[in-house]
C-alpha cells in the first residue's frame, strides 16, 4: 500500500533515488501550441539524481511542500510544491515537481500526488496551481487529464528558465 506523507530531511540522504526509474520516451511534443513528431527522452543520471535529491533538502528547508509516495521503504514518488507565490495577484503556487518511479506509472500514483499538490496549494492560500510541464505529449496529457488549462499568466522567469515547457495551470 502506498503512503504519500510528507518528506524529511532525514530521508532525503544521498541514494534516495537509487532505485528511482525516471526513464520515460514519448514520439510527440507540444511546440509552439502544436503538438508535433518529435522524440522526447528523459533520464536522469547520477549527477542529475544528486541535484534532485539537493532540491528536495532545499525546499524542505524552505517551506515548500514536499511530499513523497512510499511503498514500503521504496520511494515510488514525489512531488514539491513551492512556497512563494506567483503572479500578478499572487493566485498561483508552482508545482515544481511532481515524478512517479516507472513501476508505479499507469497505477493512479500521479493523480494521488497532484490531488495532494492541489490541496496543499489550496491549503495555503493559492486560488490556482501553476505548472511548468515537460513538452512530452504523455505529461501535458496528464496534466490535462487533471483539469489543467493553458496558463493564463505565464511567469516569465519559469518561461525563460524552461523555454521549452508547457505553461498550464489548474485552478484549485
Amino acid at each position: 500500500m502506498i503512503e504519500i506523507r510528507p518528506m524529511t530531511l532525514r530521508e532525503c540522504r544521498r541514494g534516495l533515488l537509487r532505485r528511482f526509474e525516471r526513464h520515460a520516451v514519448d514520439t510527440h511534443i507540444w511546440k509552439n501550441g502544436a503538438l508535433v513528431e518529435e522524440v522526447f527522452e528523459m533520464d536522469w543520471d547520477k549527477a542529475k539524481c544528486r541535484g534532485v535529491v539537493k532540491a528536495l533538502r532545499e525546499n524542505i528547508r524552505k517551506g515548500s511542500v514536499v511530499a513523497a509516495a512510499w511503498d514500503g521503504r521504496r520511494l515510488a514518488g514525489f512531488c514539491i510544491v513551492a512556497s512563494e507565490p506567483l503572479g500578478g495577484c499572487g493566485q498561483y503556487l508552482n508545482l515544481l515537481c511532481l515524478q512517479a518511479s516507472k513501476p508505479y506509472r499507469g497505477c493512479g500514483l500521479g493523480k494521488q500526488l497532484f490531488v495532494h499538490a492541489c490541496e496543499q496549494a489550496r491549503a495555503r492560500g493559492a486560488q490556482k496551481l501553476y505548472v511548468s510541464s515537460s513538452p512530452s505529449n504523455n505529461t501535458v496529457s496528464f496534466y490535462r487529464h487533471m483539469g489543467c488549462v493553458p496558463a493564463t499568466e505565464h511567469i516569465q522567469w519559469l518561461v525563460e528558465a524552461e523555454p521549452d515547457d508547457y505553461h498550464m495551470e489548474c485552478v484549485l
